[in-house]
């Protein structure tokens, strides 16, 4: 679905002047593709993240120290202390508990009336001498998006984080950008502690490879390999796993068509980002392409027909996924030679070492994830594609496998934010991750995002 911060906000009948996005009218209007898990939610936990509730923050702690506050916050802590004792005699006094009130209910209920009309009339008088004093307006609400990360902008994050604001951050300059634990990041960062960053894009998206299932009476039919759909139908409907086990006797052979040449701009651009994040912050990055993901997917839905179609199917796909892959690597060996991160990985199935230490590595946590979680259903309810996204859900971790980095901020599409936080639930205190997550540019239509978009209204790099 299409959605924009402005849009959101209006849904959710939130005034934007109210909000730390006040201001940023291009970011406000700009339309990107998500799922529909936002919240409007107060401000007061998430704060922190932004730097003009900073700034009144430390400004309030000025203006408590003068004798003007002192006066309020002694009458409102007299009102509140009132207000509780008189809940405190009404339970105990099994107060309240009909419909018609006694003389001493009634005269109980004006005097908590008053009080609360007090209350309020002090937290405005008190509101009131912070706006004069502080000059910055209290923001009341911020926009969440599957209560894990917040809509946040590049600008108030280069506030907090200087250290990022020579990066080329192309398109996120007017893209709402979502941040995971952000308001943590600058403090660490400046305390030496080791930081890594992780992220990278899928190999494939819709209509890139195709997968054509023929039958012994010389049928055929096509589905696309990253939906599981017929080709053309993009119903979330994983088709092509229970077709191959449904009419297994009958299939004779499996062929992949790929229609994948060049990377796309989205493609790019997930290669790109992570590598310019960890260079202006000077750490290392991991970049993980999921061939080996995907090759566990075929292995899964190529389990059940004859040994010989199975055994061909998976030498054809993994050749393509090879020259596929290979699209990738050359991109990224070429942003390592003009970008010069202090330390670049890829994991793919070439880099058996770090195949290794990435299944090592998570072993112990995915039996606890999945002995915590009470078995598979947390990873994925797709039974084809349990392995897959095993590994999707585990690639943040990456550096902490790697090189024992326990600080891992995940640069990557706003699409991984589930991974972001079962990967987060996996490993509990052990690993903390910050998130950096963008929205997909959308494709030539402006009508969904550029991975899930027909390949027609895809935009290729030359």
């Amino acid at each position: 679905m299409l959605f924009s911060i402005s849009s959101l906000m209006s849904r959710y009948g939130a005034d934007i002047g109210d909000t730390p996005y006040a201001g940023q009218d291009e970011i406000n209007a700009c339309v990107f593709d998500a799922t529909d898990f936002f919240k409007v939610a107060d401000i007061e936990k998430y704060k922190m993240n932004f730097a003009a509730s900073r700034k009144r923050e430390a400004a309030i702690e000025t203006v408590k120290a003068g004798g003007a506050y002192a006066v309020f916050s002694s009458r409102l802590e007299a009102v509140k202390n009132r207000i509780r004792e008189l809940n405190e005699y009404n339970r105990k006094n099994f107060l309240f508990q009909s419909a018609a009130l006694t003389e001493e209910e009634s005269s109980i209920a004006g005097e908590t009336r008053r009080l609360r009309t007090e209350k309020a009339r002090l937290l405005d008088e008190i509101e009131r001498l912070i706006l004069s004093n502080v000059g910055v307006r209290k923001e009341a609400a911020v926009l969440t998006y599957k209560d894990v990360v917040l809509c946040n902008s590049l600008e108030n994050m280069k506030t907090l984080l200087p250290e990022i604001r020579g990066m080329d951050a192309g398109r996120l300059e007017k893209t709402p950008v979502f941040t995971n634990s952000f308001d943590e990041l600058p403090a660490k960062l400046n305390e030496g502690r080791r930081f890594a960053v992780v992220g990278g894009p899928c190999l494939l998206g819709t209509g890139e490879m195709l997968i054509r299932v023929i039958h012994r009476d010389g049928s055929s039919f096509l589905f696309d390999f990253n939906t599981g759909n017929h080709d053309g139908d993009l119903r979330d409907e994983d088709a092509v796993g229970p077709h191959i086990r449904n009419n297994s006797d009958e299939i004779v052979k499996i062929v992949f068509e790929p229609r994948k040449n060049a990377l796309t701009l989205q493609d790019y651009e997930s290669l790109r980002l992570p590598i310019e994040f960890a260079r202006s912050l000077d750490v290392p990055v991991v970049i993980p392409l999921p061939d080996a993901a995907y090759m566990k997917y075929i292995d899964e839905i190529t389990s059940f027909v004859a040994p010989g179609v199975r055994d061909s199917a998976k030498g054809d796909f993994a050749a393509e996924i090879r020259r596929i892959a290979e699209l990738f690597l050359d991109a990224i060996e070429e942003l390592r030679r003009r970008l010069k991160p202090p330390k670049l990985e890829v994991l793919h199935v070439g880099n058996k070492a770090g195949l290794g230490a990435f299944y090592d590595g998570r072993k112990r946590y995915y039996d606890r994830f999945i002995s915590f979680k009470q078995g598979l259903a947390p990873i994925t309810r797709k039974a084809d594609r349990v392995e897959s996204v095993t590994d999707y859900i585990f690639y943040p971790a990456l550096p902490f496998y790697l090189w024992g980095i326990e600080n891992v901020i995940q640069v990557d599409s706003l699409n991984e934010t589930d991974s972001l936080r079962k990967c987060a639930n996996a490993h509990g205190p052990e690993i903390a991750f910050f998130g950096v997550l963008y929205p997909e540019m959308l494709d030539k239509s402006s009508s969904r995002a550029m991975s899930m978009a027909p390949i027609e209204n895809k935009e290729y790099m030359r």
